[in-house]
């Protein structure tokens, strides 16, 4: 065998090896973006779950102050409660969107269901969401999730 011929053959060698260490490489990569990207997506539903409910509890204090400031006055009341019915719904649409990501593989499953599995819960089983969660309502993702969690 030749000088040429043994350099020939550690130089496949050597780069036979760094497509290797390059192949490691983006794999790794590849999975720190995934977590990275999982955590993003986590920080801002949880955000968005906090400013829906935020909002919703406001309202609702609005919509009390409203009825005991002046209790004759429907028009204030009737306004309170077109806010509050909305805020309901936005509450309810923000949850939906973060169990529809769930279900799709999109969020840490066993971070989220730690985080949110009891709050949905009990949001599904408050008599003023009640109505929202019923069979063949528009919001499955939520009521999906509330099954999952917990099986009967």
């Amino acid at each position: 065998m030749s000088t040429a011929e043994k350099l020939s053959i550690a130089s496949l060698c050597v780069s036979m090896l760094s497509v290797i260490v390059a192949f490691i490489a983006l794999s790794r990569a590849t999975k720190v973006s995934a977590d990275s990207a999982h955590a993003t997506l986590f920080f801002l539903i949880d955000r968005d779950l906090s400013t829906a409910r935020a909002t919703y509890l406001n309202r609702l204090h609005a919509l009390m102050v409203a009825k005991s400031a002046n209790p004759a006055s429907e028009q204030a009341i009737t306004s309170a409660d077109a806010l509050l019915i909305d805020a309901q719904e936005t509450l309810c649409n923000v949850i939906d969107n973060a169990c529809a990501q769930y279900l799709d593989g999109r969020l840490d499953k066993v971070r989220f269901k730690k985080s949110y599995c009891d709050a949905f819960r009990e949001h599904v089983r408050q008599t003023e969401f009640a109505d929202r969660y019923r069979e063949g309502s528009r919001h499955q993702p939520t009521i999906k999730c509330i099954r999952e969690w917990n099986p009967a």
